[in-house]
């Protein structure tokens, strides 16, 4: 797995992850949800045939 921060501050973190698909991303955000520190979690997948440039 190939993971990627693209932003991170005090308050929030925004990481790429290659090549997974709404299985990790669904069960990754469950678990930051069940933080009490968290307030919210989300992720988006491109459509299948959008390639990156």
């Amino acid at each position: 797995m190939k993971l990627k921060v693209i932003d991170k501050t005090d308050t929030e973190v925004r990481i790429e992850i290659a090549d997974e698909s709404h299985t990790l991303l669904n069960s990754l955000k469950t678990l930051l949800l069940n933080d009490p520190r968290v307030e919210l979690a989300t992720y988006h997948v491109e459509h299948p045939t959008i390639t990156e440039p």
